[in-house]
Parts: structure tokens; sequence; C-alpha cells
């Protein structure tokens, strides 16, 4: 690892050389000087508190002239971070490799003439957006805020609810060219200490270029191989509240750069069903709300199959079973007969007035009558809505080509060429759309009626020879 030398020259020949900074235009280098001692400043623009940085070079400078000798200005850099450098966060770096790294994150560096270590002046400025509730995870009840894009900020969260000594926010890093910097927050008397170092190990492992997906592309790298386990091996919270929650029962918290969302691990399908809102209820309310969500999933992915599986294959029916097969209700003596297929003759008769009482039939029972037989034996209807569509649409375009026609002769309202197509488009796509529709439910209903293929008229047996 290359050293800083006492000679600002050489230093800034090879910073300009490390950080090709006559090809960069946000790289900024300031040369000063400070009572007769070289000095330069790097710093990258639009990271940078500029009247943070224009104060500390306001009292440096009042300071250094104040000196009547030269004996009086600091022979080391320790003393003069001491003297001339009244702002907490500063570090003396005596190496390039951390000072540019530090330098890329957006913190300025100060060089000066005679020392073998450099400044880095933490007063970065990260364009970020303001602090609202998440959009997918809101809750009835609760705060408001969300995690941001900065990674400061998003820790200053957590710290704001948990003001607990032991809240360790540990710093790593990933990706040999992006350097994306990663938080481990957790509690340290609660957090498992096999996990931690299990998951500090493997982050410190990783060889990749970049995570250019941010947290998924960490989890990846994390839990490589795994592709055969379809449930996340990791929850996700957008909400510090939920992350705070979960700090308490003593997970671990990850905090990845430019994400707006926190990683909770280990996570269990009992956590995956878990809502912000759960956190705001009693705790038995709480549980019972999980407990529901599970087990309503469960029954979605298991017992709707099993269903389907057992109406398509009546015969694998328990006889304790029986009550589900589907029977056709909807029968039709007229449809039925000519179904099946067998001779028929027609008998002509007169049919006797009623000698007492009244018919219960009226129009409309007659007509439900009519519709309730129509339907379990034709797709005629379905079949009328297709023929509409089509018929429809050869309207449509007519219409359309005469109002293009009136459009490109200038005779057309504005606007209305554009509203009357996409009109008359869209109304002839969904009258064939449901067509089309109607037609599939109408084979869906035969296939649900389960007819036979056939009915045996006579079974012919053979004679023995």
């Amino acid at each position: 690892m290359e050293k800083l030398s006492k000679n600002i020259d050489i230093n800034m020949n090879y910073l300009s050389k490390l950080l090709c900074i006559n090809k960069s235009f946000d790289l900024i280098t300031r040369v000063i000087e400070l009572k007769g001692h070289k000095a330069a400043i790097y710093c990258i623009d639009g990271f940078v508190k500029s009247d943070t940085l224009e104060k500390l070079l306001e009292f440096m400078f009042k300071k250094t002239d104040s000196f009547k000798q030269p004996e009086d200005f600091p022979t080391d850099a320790s003393s003069f971070l001491t003297l001339l450098l009244p702002y907490c966060e500063i570090k003396l770096e005596a190496n390039f490799a951390p000072a540019v790294t530090s330098l890329l994150k957006g913190m300025s560096l100060l060089i000066i003439d005679g020392y073998d270590q450099l400044f880095i002046i933490d007063c970065r400025s990260y364009p970020a957006r303001s602090i609202s509730e998440p959009d997918k995870d809101k809750t009835m009840r609760g705060s408001r805020d969300g995690f941001v894009e900065t990674l400061v900020c998003n820790t200053a969260l957590i710290r704001r609810r948990i003001r607990d000594p032991k809240l360790i926010m540990e710093m790593q890093q990933a990706g040999t060219r992006s350097k994306t910097d990663i938080c481990l927050c957790y509690l340290d008397d609660l957090v498992d200490k096999k996990l931690l170092s299990s998951i500090r190990k493997r982050i410190q492992n990783i060889t990749v270029q970049s995570l250019t997906m941010n947290q998924e592309s960490l989890a990846e790298c994390i839990f490589p191989h795994k592709w055969f386990n379809p449930f996340p091996k990791f929850k996700f919270t957008e909400r510090p509240d939920a992350a705070c929650a979960a700090v308490f029962e003593g997970n671990l918290i990850i905090l990845v750069d430019n994400s707006p969302s926190a990683m909770i691990l280990p996570s269990s399908l009992f956590d995956i069903v878990e809502e912000a809102d759960d956190y705001y209820f009693p705790p038995v309310t709480g549980t019972y709300l999980r407990l529901s969500r599970m087990v309503i999933s469960i029954l979605t992915l298991l017992l709707t199959p099993t269903w389907l599986m057992l109406m398509q294959n009546p015969h694998l029916l328990p006889p304790w079973l029986e009550f589900l097969k589907l029977s056709e209700r909807n029968v039709f003596f007229r449809a039925l007969s000519s179904w099946v297929g067998f001779k028929t003759a027609y008998v002509e008769f007169d049919v006797q007035e009623r000698e007492a009482g009244a018919s219960k039939w009226s129009f409309k029972s007659l007509v439900k009558y009519a519709v309730n037989n129509i339907t379990p034996f034709s797709a005629a209807p379905m079949q009328i809505v297709t023929f509409c569509g089509i018929v429809f649409f050869i309207f449509a375009v007519i219409l359309g080509a005469q109002s293009l026609y009136m459009y490109f002769a200038g005779h057309a309202v504005a606007g209305f060429t554009t509203v009357i197509l996409l009109l008359l488009l869209v109304g002839s796509i969904l009258m064939f759309s449901l067509g089309v529709i109607g037609y599939y439910i109408a084979k869906i209903y035969d296939e649900v009626k389960m007819r036979p293929r056939y009915i045996i008229s006579e079974v012919v047996k053979s004679k023995e020879k």
C-alpha cells in the first residue's frame, strides 16, 4: 500500500494519475498557501457542503496569519489538526488507498506540504429525497416516515427510535469497484453471535465488482446456490419502526447504501406473512392475524389444486367425499332426449283445459324457464356476442376511415378524430374479446357438467360356439 510523502508535489502527482483528475470534470483540486506552506484540497462537486468547507478555510487562514514566526506553524499533522481544524468529522490518513476511497465517497482531502499524513474531512451532502411514508408498507396506525436512499439518514431513523448504547452500527464494504457501503445494525446483547460472524465473513468474501441491484445483489452473494429454495431468505421492509421491532427481537438488520429498504434476517415463513400493522395490534390479535394469513395461504396452495384434481377424476374421491361430485341439475327433457340420440317419434295430442285452479306460470317465469333451458344446451348467446363484436369492428373500421378522411380534409374538430378512433377500436376489441371469453366459458360449462361421451343403448353378448 502506497504511503504519503512529505513532499506535496509527489503526493499531488500520484493522486492525479490515480484519480485521472484531468479527465473528470467533477473532481475539483484547489491549491492554497498557508503561511508559506503549500496545501491542496480535493473534493467532488455535488458532494460537499461548500459553506462548511469555506468556514474551515477561513478559520485556517485567520489562525495561520496570526503566527508571528515560521516556527509557530505546527510541525506535524496531529498538531495541525488539534490547533487549526475545529471540526468533529476529520481524521488523519497516511495511505493513499483509503484516502482515495474516502474521496470517492464524497469526503474532502487536505494535503499540506511537510506532512506525511493527509486530512479526511467529512462534510458530505448527498443528493437525497425527503423522508416520506413508503408506498408499499402503508399502515393504518403508526409513524409515517420511511427509509430513503441515503445510508446515514436510514441509520439516524433507527437511532432515533433505539437510544441504547448496545445498538451497534457496523460498517462494511462490498464490490471491488463500487465499494458499496453496507451497515450491519444489531443489539450487541441480543443478536445471534454465530449468525453475525457468518454474515460478516460472507460480506468480506464477496468478490464481485459491484452490487448492481443493491440488496438483491447482496442477497445473492451472501446465499449463493440456493435456487432450489423458493422461499425468500430475507424479509424486506421500508419502515424504520418495523426494522426497530426486528432489532429488539434479536434479528440482524442490513442496510445498503442507495437502497430505501432494510434486510431482516433470519426470517421464517411466519415473518413473511407478517405486516407492519401487526405491531400496532395487541399480541393476541397480531398473532391471530398472522396465523390466519398462513392458514389461508396453505389452503390456497394445497386445497385448491387438490379439489380441482378430484373434480376432474371423481373416481379418486373417497366415500366420505362423494358429496363433492358435480352432477348436472339444470335438465330439460326435450333437449336431453335429443342429445341422447335415441330414435324419437312425435305424437299429436290435444291439451285439455285446466279443470280447477289457475296456472302459476307468468310471462316472467316462462322467460326465465326458457333462459334456464337454453343456456345448458347451447352456446349461441355467446356466439351472438362474438358476431356482434365482428360487426362492430367492421363498423369501427368504416367509421374510422371516414374520421381520418375528415381529419386530413381539415373538417374535423380538434381532438375528435383521436377520441373516436380510440373508442371504436377499444369497443370493438372488448366486444370481440367478450365473445371469445364467453365461448371458452361455455366450453368450461360443458366440461363441468361431466356428461358421458356416449350412452349404451344395447349390450349384445356373443354366442358361444
